[in-house]
């Protein structure tokens, strides 16, 4: 029995040894401050938000993005040609030889439409946010690159494994 308990409190000491994913971020924060602010013994903290995760968003996904792109390169060329076809279908006697090569151009360009159409419909209506990694707003103040002391609001952005600050952004 007293070795169960020995057990334990030695479990339950060193599980509450580790430090919370909030008290990392904030000494990832403190130390990307202390290696980028121009005047580090200026730096006096306001406030910390609670740290956020940050998850992918469809309209900046790189898949959805590149599909897109795909699309737009076709879907000009797609108009324009339909528009051509109507033109030429009024007198089918003196554009017979373009229009029969415009519309099989037209049916190229149709194919690869409704493709990338489809695979842009499909990665939209299947997309997942992904875990990106971890957000959290500091408002702190500090001197300037002239002396001059100001109030700061930043989104500092944290990597998965909460080992580094990967972008920033003042609000």
């Amino acid at each position: 029995m007293k070795r169960l308990i020995y057990i334990l409190s030695v479990v339950i000491i060193l599980c509450s040894c580790q430090k919370s994913n909030e008290d990392k971020a904030k000494e990832i924060v403190k130390q990307h401050l202390k290696e980028n602010l121009n005047d580090w013994n200026s730096y006096e903290p306001i406030s910390l938000s609670p740290l956020d995760s940050v998850f992918s968003v469809m309209e900046i996904d790189p898949d959805i993005i590149a599909a897109e792109s795909k699309l737009k390169l076709f879907d000009r060329p797609f108009s324009l040609s339909t528009s051509m076809l109507e033109t030429w279908k009024e007198d089918t006697v003196k554009y017979a030889k373009a229009y029969k090569e415009e519309l099989s151009n037209w049916k190229m360009l149709n194919d690869s439409v409704f493709y990338y159409k489809s695979i842009v419909d499909s990665l939209k209506s299947n997309y997942q946010p992904r875990f990106e990694g971890f957000i959290i707003r500091h408002k702190y103040r500090a001197n300037n690159e002239n002396g001059v002391k100001l109030l700061y609001d930043v989104n500092f952005y944290l990597d998965i494994l909460l080992s580094s600050v990967v972008d920033s952004d003042k609000k």
